[in-house]
């Protein structure tokens, strides 16, 4: 992710107010901007997310180490919000343009299909989490 308007220590506080999520390597500048990527802690993290392979079949959900889901990914980005409301952040499904923008156009995001054509999966539909929201 690329995100433009806010600070490290903004970063950094989304983070912390994001339990179970953790930066998978320091931000670092790039022209204006921070680049960063997010990861789970822990052996059974709260945000985990499962291959989209694994949801397609009964019973088998099979994690991808690391991995954040959907769910995650929203809470982290409301809490970055929250600090820098005007920042712009890129991500490689969208490019939200202030709070206001992020809380209109993120839910649309939940319904891409990450799986096949033959089996599609949405992406808010491959998480081991428990957040429904």
């Amino acid at each position: 992710m690329l995100i433009r308007g806010a600070t490290r220590e903004d970063l950094t506080a989304a983070v912390r107010a994001t339990p179970g999520v953790r930066f998978f390597y320091e931000p670092y500048a790039v022209g204006r901007g921070w680049r960063f990527r997010l990861k789970t802690d822990g052996p059974k993290p709260r945000f985990g997310r499962v291959s989209a392979n694994q949801v397609r079949r009964n019973g088998e959900r099979r994690r991808i180490p690391g991995a954040v889901c959907w769910h995650g990914h929203r809470e982290f980005m409301r809490a970055l919000f929250e600090r820098a409301p005007g920042a712009t952040l890129e991500t490689g499904l969208i490019t939200y343009r202030g709070r206001e923008d992020f809380e209109r156009r993120h839910a649309s995001t939940g319904l891409r299909n990450v799986g096949s054509q033959v089996w599609p999966v949405f992406y808010g539909n491959c998480c081991d989490c428990d957040d429904t929201q």
